[in-house]
This record gives structure tokens, C-alpha cells and sequence, in this order.
């Protein structure tokens, strides 16, 4: 009965204990539910840290909690809650050193509790810090991210008891959601960078070959790639041979080529060794700098600069400068984000060269297209010299035609401007109109001044003067459309004519046109053994009573348009 009894307290002991760890075992998983649904829902840093501190402080009881993180040598509180304002600023930053927050957040050494009642076991300024506040107790607990401590989390409490094991374990596990959490809205920060990152760098692409001209586009690519780099001066560079030249700057330099960018830009011989052969990236403290110009560097306030090679097609053909009034400004990732934008730069500044010499090129040629047009004017107004100089002559051997290749080559331009020619058609027209009957300087004096009727012989010399006339002016160099209205100008819209017997449209425009202006000025002038002047009406008259045959009905009409209002001269 004894030993039944015995058993029986025996079990009923086992049972309370394992209800009790049940029930702490639940306060233990609901409480670190409760942290981790706190924490997990928050992507922003500075909103989760928060959270963290508010819900390690519900879920573990302690009177104060803290949260501080790593930073570089120093751990840097980010988050608290119920901390004595008197300690707020006291217990901002420390520096990691054996003696303080070392042995949790750099070593990763499991929570490390602190009773301040006993003094040996701490400094005097923290035990005195801690009793400053009201605390008696403090807990600290490494953060861990990926196994690695990233920071610590301090619990304080007023009460002067023994924290025990499974309350330590619960604060371990707490911080182990805190780690997770951290590590999860650390790699949305990554993406949210990431995908800001490739944003910019696509904007920057587009700007940066939006031109053929770099400096038309620079101020913009510069002032975008701040979004994603801090520098207080750059600069790109290109080789050209043994040499660099500065192709743009921002912010310009207030003395071109003296000031920061224009220094930084001659690389000494290591810098130059990286970028031109090794076409590695070279980080620079100016401070280390070998080269003359480090001086003038220092006295503009650089500390910092980095010259990333600009490769195309293999070759290095330049550099992209950074430089900073900060220490320590630029690193590997720096450099990373450069890894999207040099090829686009080295394009764009293949593309700037290219257009230098694009631009040298059509300068060069509009120089020269000026100097033909001058050669050309200079032509035609020798050309115009030799023309009157050769009807000058051929006039006066038959005063009874002076005037008349004046005259047919007014009318050609009044009738070509009405038939909307080209300027240059109008003044091949005036020059054939001048020219029309310059191949009679080779016929005979005998057949010009003889009296009709003449005879089948003579007839056949007479009609060699247009095919004379057009190889003399072929010979002189004269336009083919004034040589061909020469030829053709005694050619009948009925084929009757001479010297091929061509026919309506096969005729050039510009015979046709001056067959009718000859024809209205002998008309209307007169000349020997003809029929005296006649006037503008009797003259219209003539040229309707042989539209068709001798002449092209639709110039005829038009003539009669420029004509009917009197002529220049008349």
C-alpha cells in the first residue's frame, strides 16, 4: 500500500512537471510567434528593428530592450524601448574591443548575463551606467545572420533575480527570428538596390548614347549617375596614341586644362600600367599618389579616386574618373556598378570620335562644296563673257542682227521661268538664247548678205550653222543642255525640221522653247529680205498658223502670255 502510494505521488509529480514544461514550452513558442510575426511582415530596416524591440520587450518581460548592430569596429544601437533617457545617448555606440560588447557580437559567444549587485564582475562606468538607470540586470545575445553575429540584443531588467536557463534559451530564440528577419528584409534592400540600380544604369545607357557627341549629354549622365555613385568630380578620359585626352568633366573646370579633372586625368605610370594593360580598375587614396600633380589634388580637398578602364573591342580606349572629398569613398562594389555602364561609355566614346571625324569630314567638304560653287560662279561668269565676247563678235560683221541674240535670250528666261524651270535650266536657256546662232560665224559672208531665192546648195550650208554652233560651244565647255538647244533649235515639232528631223516631245525642251522665241523676235524686229517688223498680235498670229508643225502648240500659248504685257526694253 506504502510503495502503491509512493508511485502514485511518484507520477503525479512527473505530470505536474511535464504540464509545467508543456505550458512553458507554449509561453516559449507564442512568444516567439509573436516576435516573428512582429518582424517577418516588415521589409524596411528601421520599421522591423522597431518592431523587434517592441515584441522581444512583450514577449520576454524585461523592463528595457535594445537592439544594436555592427558597424564596421563600432556596434551602434538602432532600436530601443524603455531605456532611461539618461542612458539613451551613453549607450549609442561602442567600440568592439574585448572589453565591452566583443565577446557577444563579434565572437558569437551564447548570451552573456550581468548582475550589477556584483561589482567585480564588470567595469566600474557600466556597472555605474547600469545602476544609473535603475537596472540590475543585463542580458545580451548575439544577432546572427548566415551563423555570422551582426549585432547584439541587450535585455534589462530592475529586479534583482537569477535569469534562468529557459528564459535565456527563449531570448536566444528571439534573436534567432530577429537574425532571420534581418537577413530577409537585407536581401529585399539588395533587390529593391538591384532593381534600382539597373533602372538608372538602363537611363544612363539611353542618355549616354542618345548623341553622337558626348559633351551634349554629359551634365544629364553625370548628374543621373549620382543616384547611384557619390563623387564630388568626374571625368572621361580616351587614348589617343601615347597620349590622354579630357573628353568631358563634371563639373567643369573653372581653367580648363589645370584643373581637378584635367590633373587627375594624367595617370602616372602604375595607374596607366592597370588601366592600358592589366584593364583592371585602380582605387586610389590621393594621399598615396606618386605623380606630380598630388598636390594640387590634395590643396581641392580629394582623398579618394577611381579610374575604370573603358575597353572596345578588346583595346582600352580611355578611362571613366571618380574623385571624392571623402576617405575610403569608393571600393569592389563601387566598381560593380560600373560593370553595365563602361561598355556603353566605351561605345559612346567610339561614337564621339567618330562624329569628330565626321564633323572634320563635312566640314571639309562644305569647304570644299563652297570653293566649287565660287569655281562654278567664276565659270559661268566667264563662261557669260566668252558668250557676249563671241556675239559681240558675230554682230558686228552683221550690224542688222545686233541685239537679236540679246533679246531671244530675255525671252527664253521670261518663258522658262513661266514653264517653272529650274534656275539652273533658266540659265542654260539665257546662254543658248545668247548663243543660238553662233554657228554662223563660220558660214560665208556671200550666202549671209545674199538676197533670196537661194539655191539647194546654198540651203545645205545654211543648215549646217546649228550643228557648227553646238560643236564650238562642246569644245568651249559649255553645259550639254545649252549645247543640245543650239543643235535642236531649227528641229519642226512635225519632224520636218533639221539637222535629225526630230519630232514633238523627241525634241529637248529647250530647243522647242527657243525655236519660238526666235522665231517671235525675227518676227517682230525685222531683218533684210524679209518682211518689215510686224507686231506682237501679227506675230501671235504667225506662231498659231504654224503650232503643230514648226512650233510646240503649248509654248506657243505660253509665249503669247509673257509677251502680250510688252517686253524689257521696249
Amino acid at each position: 500500500m506504502e510503495v502503491k502510494q509512493t508511485n502514485q505521488k511518484k507520477l503525479h509529480k512527473e505530470r505536474t512537471t511535464l504540464l509545467k514544461d508543456m505550458e512553458r514550452r507554449n509561453l516559449e513558442l507564442s512568444a516567439i510567434l509573436t516576435v516573428s510575426q512582429a518582424v517577418s511582415g516588415k521589409l524596411a530596416i528601421s520599421e522591423l528593428l522597431e518592431a523587434a524591440v517592441t515584441s522581444a520587450q512583450k514577449a520576454l518581460g524585461f523592463d528595457a530592450v535594445t537592439l544594436h548592430l555592427i558597424k564596421g569596429d563600432r556596434l551602434v544601437m538602432e532600436a530601443h524601448i524603455g531605456v532611461h533617457p539618461a542612458l539613451i545617448e551613453r549607450i549609442r555606440e561602442f567600440k568592439l574591443d574585448k572589453e565591452t560588447f566583443e565577446l557577444v557580437a563579434k565572437t558569437g559567444r551564447t548570451s552573456i548575463v550581468e548582475y550589477f549587485n556584483e561589482s567585480n564582475q564588470m567595469r566600474a562606468d557600466i556597472t555605474a551606467m547600469a545602476r544609473g538607470g535603475g537596472y540590475a540586470v543585463l542580458v545580451r545575445v548575439p544577432v546572427r545572420v548566415d551563423g555570422k553575429p551582426v549585432g547584439t540584443l541587450g535585455l534589462a531588467s530592475k529586479l534583482d533575480q537569477k535569469i534562468e536557463e529557459p528564459r535565456l534559451r527563449l531570448a536566444e530564440a528571439i534573436a534567432g527570428q530577429i537574425g532571420i528577419a534581418l537577413e530577409n528584409a537585407h536581401l529585399y534592400e539588395q533587390a529593391q538596390r538591384q532593381t534600382q540600380r539597373l533602372s538608372v544604369i538602363a537611363d544612363l545607357s539611353k542618355v549616354i548614347t542618345s548623341s553622337l557627341n558626348i559633351n551634349d549629354v554629359f551634365e544629364t549622365f553625370a548628374r543621373g549617375l549620382k543616384d547611384l555613385v557619390d563623387f564630388d568630380r568626374l571625368s572621361i578620359t580616351k587614348y589617343e596614341g601615347e597620349k590622354t585626352e579630357l573628353v568631358a568633366v563634371f563639373p567643369p573646370d573653372s581653367e580648363p586644362g589645370t584643373g581637378t579633372s584635367y590633373l587627375i586625368s594624367q595617370f602616372d605610370n602604375e595607374i596607366n600600367y592597370l588601366l592600358r594593360k592589366k584593364q583592371l580598375p585602380a582605387i586610389r587614396d590621393v594621399t598615396t599618389i606618386t605623380a606630380s600633380y598630388k598636390q594640387k589634388l590634395l590643396e581641392q580637398g580629394l582623398k579618394t579616386s577611381l579610374l575604370i578602364p573603358l575597353i572596345y573591342r578588346g583595346e582600352t580606349i580611355g578611362a571613366l574618373g571618380l574623385s571624392s572629398c571623402k576617405e575610403n569613398a569608393y571600393n569592389n562594389e563601387t566598381v560593380d556598378v560600373f560593370k553595365e555602364l563602361t561598355g556603353q561609355i566605351a561605345s559612346a566614346i567610339v561614337n564621339d570620335r567618330l562624329f569628330g571625324e565626321l564633323r572634320r569630314d563635312k566640314e571639309m567638304l562644305a569647304k570644299h562644296v563652297q570653293e566649287l560653287e565660287k569655281a562654278k560662279q567664276e565659270l559661268e561668269e566667264s563662261m557669260h563673257s566668252l558668250a557676249r565676247g563671241l556675239v559681240k563678235a558675230w554682230e558686228s560683221r552683221y550690224p542688222y542682227k545686233a541685239g537679236h541674240s540679246e533679246r531671244v535670250a530675255s525671252l527664253c528666261q521670261l518663258i522658262s521661268k513661266k514653264a517653272k524651270m529650274t534656275v539652273s535650266e533658266m540659265k542654260n536657256l539665257a546662254f543658248a538664247g545668247l548663243l543660238h546662232d553662233i554657228g554662223m560665224i563660220a558660214l560665208p559672208d556671200n550666202l549671209l548678205l545674199k538676197p533670196p531665192p537661194l539655191n539647194p546648195a546654198d540651203w545645205v550650208v545654211l543648215h549646217m550653222h546649228p550643228n557648227n554652233g553646238s560643236e564650238m560651244l562642246a569644245s568651249l565647255g559649255f553645259p550639254r543642255e545649252v549645247i543640245e538647244a543650239v543643235r535642236y533649235h531649227h528641229e519642226r515639232y512635225n519632224g520636218a525640221g533639221y539637222p535629225k528631223g526630230l519630232k514633238g516631245k523627241e525634241i529637248p525642251l529647250g530647243a522647242r522653247l527657243l525655236a519660238v522665241a526666235d522665231a517671235y523676235d525675227a518676227i517682230t524686229s525685222g531683218a533684210p529680205f524679209r518682211p518689215p517688223k510686224r507686231s506682237h498680235e501679227e506675230a501671235m498670229k504667225e506662231l498659231r498658223d504654224n503650232a503643230g508643225s514648226q512650233f510646240d502648240p503649248e509654248l506657243v500659248e505660253l509665249i503669247d502670255r509673257v509677251t502680250e504685257v510688252g517686253l524689257p526694253g521696249d
